[in-house]
């Protein structure tokens, strides 16, 4: 692919730093009228907040409130916004003179695979087998929604499976081989997030499960982490995840028809589940096992690690929507797979003998958590229950 230059007027930081402020302020919590286009046709949504509503509830009204106002905002200043959070520490001096080379670089490596390098807020990984691959159609939709966050979001899969590669990449994506598997041929997520860290320039880098949907609150949520915390080193962020049965194309078409879906037919899961985990640059994964995705534990253990380690670990719960596609079938997939308890195995053989504490790492267990307040997100602190204490 060739290099693509996008000129930009000189933004300061203080302007861009507006712009998001703006873009979080305009959110009512009373009644908003939301006027969206689908399919050429203008739908009119009326959203009233009542006084006390569910978590579930203020998840999904805050997530269309916000997926609205950043719609636009994705229309307009993406590549802005990135380059501002990349240099946010450097005030006024934006890299390379108010130009940023939003581009490709292609290579070849001894083991013959294309690298594609992108500057990008958030590099946001998956992997899935290619072999017998029953759920086709909900891979597809992932691509979808994936890539339609581009070029905030750089969406990569890996696999060594050439036909999945070539799919992937038809759909936008970059594609990266599988680093080194365990016995029985399993990914390791830490190898995985080392390597897109070595090969993509972003500010956060993400694995999420590959039935995993999300709505552009992902962005701005972590760039109001971001701004919040611009100094604080080892950060993970994860959350709950909302189950719907058998999404179809045209509601998971838009940011807000996945969030109007999620609210009139999801159901959000229990806190023990955690789909998808997003880190900054920093983060320590070569001092984390060998653990694997899509077997039990592993979630659980990162989270808790994090907490015993006083990472800076936030529950984006009711921010970021996480939609899971679901075919009534795998609700508790990871638990009936050949194999299930390798995560548990490993790990009971780090700690002694001794099972680790799962449960302090549920996500009722994270001190820190996103929320919505006077229209704007912020990160808020609590008291976990008791079980949670080490």
């Amino acid at each position: 692919m060739g290099t693509r230059r996008l000129f930009y007027g000189a933004l300061s930081a203080s302007f861009l730093f507006t712009v998001l402020t703006m873009l979080q302020t305009n959110i009512s919590m009373r009644m908003r009228t939301l006027q969206s286009s689908q399919d050429g046709n203008n739908r009119v949504v009326t959203l009233e907040k009542s006084r006390e509503v569910t978590i579930h509830q203020r998840q999904q009204e805050a997530a269309i409130n916000l997926n609205v106002h950043l719609n636009v905002s994705l229309e307009n200043i993406p590549e802005s916004l990135c380059l501002f959070l990349k240099n946010r520490n450097q005030e006024d001096k934006l890299r390379n003179a108010s130009i940023l080379n939003m581009h490709t670089v292609d290579s070849t490596p001894k083991n013959n695979h294309k690298i594609v390098e992108t500057d990008s807020f958030l590099t946001l990984f998956a992997t899935w087998k290619a072999e017998n691959d029953t759920k086709e159609k909900i891979h597809n939709f992932t691509f979808v929604n994936w890539a339609r966050m581009k070029p905030a979001v750089n969406p990569v899969l890996f696999t060594d499976s050439p036909v999945l590669a070539a799919t992937a990449r038809e759909y936008g994506w970059n594609v990266l081989p599988l680093p080194t598997t365990n016995v029985y041929g399993l990914p390791i997520l830490k190898l995985m997030f080392l390597e897109a860290i070595k090969q993509y320039n972003s500010h956060f880098y993400g694995y999420a499960n590959s039935d995993i949907l999300f709505t552009n609150n992902l962005i701005l949520t972590l760039a109001s982490i971001l701004y919040q915390s611009p100094h604080t080193n080892y950060t993970l962020v994860t959350g709950l995840r909302t189950n719907v049965y058998n999404l179809n194309e045209t509601e998971s078409a838009t940011s807000v028809s996945l969030t109007m879906t999620a609210a009139t037919r999801g159901q959000v899961f229990q806190p023990s589940a955690e789909d998808y985990f997003i880190t900054t640059r920093d983060y320590p994964w070569d001092s984390l096992p060998d653990l694997v995705v899509g077997f039990i534990a592993y979630d659980n253990y990162l989270v808790l690690n994090a907490r015993y380690q006083h990472h800076n670990v936030i529950d984006a719960s009711k921010t970021i929507l996480a939609i899971h596609q679901s075919n009534g079938l795998d609700v508790f997939e990871s638990h009936i797979k050949l194999n299930a308890d390798y995560n548990k195995v490993l790990l009971r053989k780090l700690w002694f003998n001794i099972n680790p504490p799962y449960i302090k790492g549920f996500l009722s267990c994270i001190e820190k958590y996103v929320d919505v307040v006077q229209d704007i997100i912020v990160i808020k602190t609590r008291t976990p229950p008791n079980d949670c204490k080490f």
